[in-house]
């Protein structure tokens, strides 16, 4: 973080991919924020931001969505300003972890989750011209 500060960077955000790395993600940010709030990093200014996502990636969208909500509702309720974002989620067709009409299914579903809570959605994206449904 020290680098980063010093590039000028002055937060960051650490996304949550399924229900266990979202614990993580929220965790961490917690950490950072006590860190930066106590002085330990001093050349890390007071001012450094640091938030987090939940969301399920759609490599693991066959998971479903229940555990990664009861994630964001306590996340939400117990560290307040942390989460500001669902995500990572959205569509993989390259590897096909997991169905794609479930992939469709779970993305619609963070989709509508982001927009019930008022959070950003961060979607997953894969450097491709276009995705193209075969089922």
């Amino acid at each position: 973080m020290q680098e980063a500060a010093d590039a000028g960077v002055v937060g960051l955000v650490c996304v949550g991919t399924d229900a266990h790395t979202s614990r993580q993600a929220v965790a961490l940010v917690d950490e950072v924020r006590a860190a930066v709030a106590s002085g330990v990093m001093d050349a890390v200014p007071a001012t450094f931001g640091a938030w987090a996502t939940v969301g399920l990636h759609p490599h693991d969208a066959s998971r479903g969505l229940t555990e990664v909500e009861q994630v964001l509702d306590e996340a939400m309720a117990e560290h307040p300003g942390v989460v500001v974002a669902v995500g990572e989620c959205g569509l993989d067709y390259h590897y096909d972890h997991s169905p794609r009409p479930i992939q469709r299914e779970m993305f619609a579903a963070q989709v509508a989750l982001a927009k019930r809570r008022e959070l950003t959605l961060v979607v997953h994206t894969r450097r491709r011209g276009t995705t193209r449904s075969t089922s």
